[in-house]
């Protein structure tokens, strides 16, 4: 938690800025349950939070100008998760800032191998081995974003940040074990520069214009590393209640990347996991795939299938998500090896704010079940 703790100064010193400042909305306060799951990286999980936050102009492309939480949980197989955020898209004109801070145990974090040809075969998981397919990762990592609007839509963004990662085998034989020992520690201090292209209609529900991001990042882990990761995301309306929401992502490492980097695709404002899971690749579990070098992408067609009066509406989509990662091999932007994976959703919105989205997809390894707030991008 000592990381995590360290980010509780600069919130508060921002947040009594904010507040100090605040001449449109009034700020509310909310506790919520967060945290409660069944993830495979977990087990099963309870938690909560609590946040403060400003809602924006109904004219504005975001929900919030501004929000501070804070949220912790426990799971009774060891997990455990404490978190800090400020986030303030909207509080001074021009200007953007992310802080964030995180302490967390995955008593059971999936780990299937590196590289784009692993096998995931359930059988190899007994009373022998329980945990062939698992590790247990505990994470301490803080980091902070500041964007600056230069002209049309285009913005830069620097990012520092600081993680600490380690890695634990646990009981009996595993994937994990027979490749990198009983353990690995590190720590990864890294820095972005990040272009930011962004003239979608809306942040939370986009259905027209385009975001397009291309990145650099530098890291002391590994012995040293430099990142280059780019994506594009398109929205066309096909009608009044219909829409395409199209996307292309890729990232390539230069040097040796520590362990931890290789889960995680830098983005703005935060990171994605590589490959699996319901903001990359649907079709497959989290983690699925893990890499030096990604490409990722989806075809997606969605449709608002009932929508009253501003206060209720049901969302439906059709999409194709694709992606492969790369390891020992050059990284060659290609179709060949693609993990390919069709699926459907529902998505529930309430007065304006999603409360969930469901995914089913077959991927390689079966039917799989995802779901998260909001689109997956």
């Amino acid at each position: 938690m000592r990381v995590a703790g360290l980010a509780l100064f600069p919130i508060m010193v921002l947040s009594a800025g904010a507040l100090g400042g605040q001449t449109t909305a009034p700020w509310r306060r909310t506790v919520f349950p967060t945290g409660v799951n069944l993830s495979g990286n977990t087990g099963p999980q309870l938690g909560i939070g609590f946040a403060l936050t400003r809602k924006a102009d109904s004219l504005s492309p975001r929900l919030l100008d501004a929000s501070i939480g804070a949220s912790a949980g426990y799971g009774w197989r060891g997990s455990w998760f404490g978190s800090l955020a400020f986030r303030a898209p909207g509080l001074w004109p021009g200007w953007r800032v992310v802080l964030t801070g995180l302490a967390q145990r995955e008593a059971l974090f999936e780990f299937l191998g590196v590289g784009n040809e692993t096998i995931y075969d359930p059988k190899l998981v007994n009373d022998t081995q329980p945990y062939f397919y698992k590790v247990r990762r505990t994470r301490h990592l803080a980091a902070l974003e500041v964007t600056r609007a230069v002209r049309w839509g285009s913005s830069v963004a620097v990012a520092v940040g600081i993680a600490r990662s380690r890695f634990d085998s646990l009981r009996g034989r595993s994937v994990f074990r027979s490749t990198y020992g009983p353990s690995v520690d590190e720590t990864d201090r890294t820095a972005r520069l990040t272009l930011v292209f962004d003239r979608r209609s809306s942040e939370y529900d986009p259905r027209r214009g385009f975001l397009v991001e291309l990145s650099v990042t530098t890291g002391s882990g590994g012995g040293g590393y430099t990142r280059f990761s780019g994506a594009a995301r398109g929205y066309i309306p096909l009608g009044a209640h219909t829409w395409a929401a199209l996307r292309l992502a890729a990232a390539r490492g230069v040097g040796r990347l520590p362990l931890s980097a290789a889960f995680e695709m830098p983005m703005w404002e935060g990171s994605i996991d590589v490959l699996g899971g319901p903001t990359t690749h649907r079709g497959l579990r989290s983690q699925r795939f893990v890499g030096r070098d990604v490409e990722f992408g989806t075809v997606e067609l969605r449709r608002s299938l009932v929508r009253r009066a501003g206060r209720f509406e049901l969302l439906a989509a059709a999409f194709v998500d694709f992606g492969r990662v790369f390891d020992g091999e050059p990284f060659v932007p290609t179709v060949t090896g693609l993990k390919v994976g069709p699926g459907l959703g529902l998505g529930l919105r309430l007065r304006g704010k999603t409360l969930t989205h469901v995914y089913v997809t077959h991927g390689p390894d079966g039917i799989v079940v995802t779901c998260r707030t909001g689109w997956s991008f």
